[in-house]
């Protein structure tokens, strides 16, 4: 009977180790997901600064 309490123990412990793996790869890949989408934006903004440059330039030349 203690060879199973034992047993299951490790299993537990192999159990919360695995999870907290796979815990800490997510929460690693949500930060790089952040930081992506963070990236995203900052050129979307520079996009949108850029067309309105040109259309600038386009008004000054015509």
């Amino acid at each position: 009977m203690k060879n199973a309490e034992v047993e299951r123990e490790k299993e537990l412990k192999n159990a919360q180790q695995k999870l907290d793996c796979a815990k800490k790869k997510a929460d690693t890949s949500n930060k790089k997901m952040k930081e992506k989408q963070q990236e995203v934006e900052a050129l979307v903004l520079e996009l949108e600064e850029l067309k309105r440059e040109q259309s600038s330039y386009k008004q000054q030349i015509e």
